[in-house]
C-alpha cells in the first residue's frame, strides 16, 4: 500500500528533477545522463501512482518530465493522464478528444488571451493552428454579430486571432471609416486578401467586384480579375466555376466572350454531376444562354433522361416546368399535378410537400384544396416537419389552411412542442409572451421567468437570449448593463465556462458592464484557464 506521504515525497522528488531540467534542457541528452537513470531507478512505484503524481503537474512540467527518462517519456504519453488533466485545466474540448496535443493547444490559447502584441498572436495562432476548432468562436461571433459590440480593441484582438468575422467587420469599417476606424483602404485591402487566402467567399466577392468595379479599395483590373479568378478555378472554388462560364459567355470579369469555351466547360461540370452545372445546361438550352443555342427539346430530353434516373432536382425542374412553362416544356398544370400525385402515390415525400403547397397556395398546378392541406399539415406536423408545424400554427392562429381561428389550440399545440424541446417552439412562445402573439396573452414577466428557466438547464439558445435582453434590449425589455454583469459573475462563480469567457472578455474590453482592466483580466485568465 503506498501511503500518501510516500505520494509527497515522489511529486517533490519529481519536482526537483524539472527544476534542474529547466537549465539543462537546451544542451543536454537528459535521457543519457545518470542522475535521472539513478532516478528512476530509485523510483519504483506503479504507475497509476507515478500518473496520478504526473497529474499534479502543469503541463510544461508534464513535456519536461517526459524528457528525463524512458518510462516517465511513456507516462507522459498515456491517454488517461490527459483525460485526468483535461478537467484540472479546464479543457474546453470534448472527454473523447483529452490528448497531449489537444492540452498544448488549450495552454496555448490560454496563453495568447493573455497577450496585446499582434505579431506574436499571429506568430502563434498561425504556427499552432490554434483557430481550428475554437472553443468560444461562438460567443465572440455572439459578441460582435448579434449583440452588436462595436470594441476597436476586441474586434482588432479577435481579427489578429483569425476570426473571420471579425476580420470582415473590420474590412468593413475601415472601407467606410465606421464605429470607431478612420477609412482606410489600403488597410482594408490587406486585410481582405487576408481573408481571400483563408477562402473566406464574401472576401473573394469583394476582392473580385473591387478588381471589376473599382470598389472597396481595389482598383479597376479586369486582366487581374481574370487571373485572380484562374486561380480560384484551379482550387477547385465553385464560385469561381461559374463566374467563369458567364465571364466566357458574356464577355465579362475580365474573360474574353467566348461562348464555345463556356459551353465545353460547363459540360465539362455535367460530366461531373455538378446539379449547379446541370441547371444552367438546361436553362442554357432553353433560354439561349451560358454560351448554349436555343434548343428547348434538348433541354426537355436531358432532364427526362435525369427525371428516369430518379434524379430529385430535375423532377422538381418538370413539375415547376410543366406548371409554369419553365425549362423547354409547354405550360400544362394538370399534367403537372397529376404527374406530382403519381409520386405522392409512391410515399415520396418531397412530392408530399410540393401538394401541401399546392393545395395551399395553388402552385405546382393544383387547385386551392383547403381541407387537403389540413389533412397533409397534420400527418406532417406529427412526423415533425418544421414548415407543416409553422402552418399549422399560422392556420389556427389565422384561421389559414382549413383550420378555424383557434388560438387555445394554436398554444396547446405549441405548448406540445416546447415540451418536447423543440427551439422553434420555444421561441414562438417567448416571442407570444413577451408581444402578446401566437395566441399567447402578453406577459413579458412570464416570458423572461421561463427563460430563465431555460438558461437554468444549460439551454445556450435560452443564454443567448438573456444576453442579448440584457446587453441591447428585446421582448420590450431595456438594456441593464448592471444585471447583465453581475449575472455574469455569478454563473463564472459558479464555473460555467461561457460565464468565465465572457468575464474575462468584460474585463479585458470593458464591455458587458465591466470596468476595462487588463492587469485583472490577466490574472483572471491565467486563474481559470480561458483561451482566447
Amino acid at each position: 500500500m503506498i501511503t500518501m506521504h510516500k505520494s509527497v515525497f515522489l511529486f517533490v522528488a519529481i519536482s526537483l528533477v524539472l527544476a534542474s531540467c529547466r537549465t539543462k534542457l537546451d544542451s543536454l541528452a537528459i535521457e543519457d545522463s545518470v542522475e535521472h537513470r539513478d532516478i528512476e531507478e530509485k523510483i519504483e512505484l506503479p504507475d497509476e501512482v507515478m500518473l496520478q503524481v504526473f497529474s499534479d503537474l502543469s503541463v510544461k512540467d508534464i513535456l519536461q518530465a517526459g524528457q528525463v527518462c524512458k518510462r516517465w517519456q511513456i507516462l507522459s504519453e498515456d491517454p488517461a493522464l490527459w483525460r485526468a488533466l483535461r478537467l484540472s485545466i479546464h479543457g474546453d474540448y470534448p472527454a473523447s478528444e483529452a490528448t497531449k496535443e489537444q492540452a498544448i493547444k488549450h495552454m496555448l490559447r490560454v496563453h495568447v488571451n493573455t497577450l496585446s502584441n499582434p505579431n506574436t498572436i499571429i506568430q502563434l495562432v498561425y504556427k499552432y493552428r490554434l483557430y481550428e476548432q475554437h472553443s468560444f468562436r461562438a460567443y465572440q461571433d455572439l459578441l460582435i454579430r448579434e449583440l452588436k459590440i462595436y470594441n476597436t480593441g476586441m474586434i482588432d484582438d479577435y481579427a489578429t486571432q483569425g476570426n473571420q468575422e471579425a476580420i470582415n467587420q473590420k474590412v468593413y469599417r475601415l472601407i467606410y471609416g465606421k464605429h470607431g476606424y478612420k477609412k482606410n483602404l489600403k488597410a482594408a485591402v490587406t486585410l481582405n486578401d487576408f481573408l481571400v487566402l483563408q477562402g473566406n467567399q464574401e472576401a473573394i466577392t469583394r476582392k473580385i467586384e473591387g478588381l471589376i468595379y473599382s470598389k472597396d479599395g481595389y482598383k479597376s483590373n479586369l486582366k487581374t480579375a481574370a487571373s485572380f479568378n484562374e486561380v480560384l478555378v484551379k482550387q477547385g472554388n465553385e464560385d469561381a466555376f461559374f463566374r467563369k462560364i458567364e465571364g466566357l459567355a458574356e464577355g465579362k470579369y475580365g474573360y474574353e466572350k467566348d461562348p464555345i469555351a463556356a459551353v465545353h466547360f460547363n459540360e465539362q461540370l455535367v460530366q461531373q454531376n455538378n446539379e449547379r452545372a446541370i441547371l444552367q445546361k438546361i436553362k442554357g438550352l432553353a433560354k439561349g444562354k451560358y454560351g448554349y443555342q436555343i434548343d428547348p427539346t434538348a433541354a426537355i430530353a436531358f432532364n427526362e433522361v435525369l427525371v428516369q434516373q430518379g434524379n430529385e432536382e430535375a423532377i422538381s425542374r418538370k413539375i415547376d416546368g410543366l406548371a409554369e412553362g419553365k425549362y423547354g416544356y409547354e405550360k400544362d398544370p394538370i399534367a403537372a399535378a397529376s404527374f406530382n400525385d403519381t409520386l405522392v402515390k409512391q410515399g415520396n415525400q418531397e412530392a408530399i410537400e410540393r401538394q401541401l403547397e399546392g393545395f395551399a397556395h395553388t402552385w405546382y398546378g393544383y387547385k386551392r384544396n383547403s381541407a387537403g392541406a389540413r389533412v397533409l399539415i397534420d400527418i406532417l406536423a406529427e412526423q415533425g416537419n418544421q414548415e407543416a408545424i409553422r402552418k399549422k400554427n399560422e392556420g389556427l392562429i389565422k384561421g389559414k389552411y382549413g383550420y378555424e381561428y383557434n388560438p387555445e389550440a394554436a398554444v396547446a399545440f405549441n405548448e406540445k412542442l416546447v415540451q418536447q424541446g423543440n427551439e422553434d417552439a420555444i421561441l414562438t412562445k417567448i416571442e407570444g409572451l413577451a408581444n402578446g402573439t401566437y395566441g399567447y396573452k402578453r406577459d413579458p414577466v412570464a416570458a423572461a421567468v421561463f427563460n430563465e428557466y431555460l438558461v437554468e438547464q444549460g439551454n445556450q439558445k435560452a443564454v443567448e437570449r438573456k444576453l442579448a435582453v440584457l446587453t441591447k434590449g428585446m421582448f420590450k425589455f431595456k438594456p441593464n448593463a448592471t444585471q447583465l454583469k453581475g449575472w455574469i459573475e455569478n454563473e463564472a462563480s459558479k464555473k460555467k465556462r461561457w460565464a468565465c469567457y465572457l468575464k474575462s472578455q468584460g474585463l479585458k474590453y470593458g464591455i458587458l458592464g465591466f470596468q476595462k482592466d487588463r492587469n485583472a483580466a490577466t490574472e483572471y485568465i491565467l486563474e481559470n484557464y480561458i483561451p482566447y
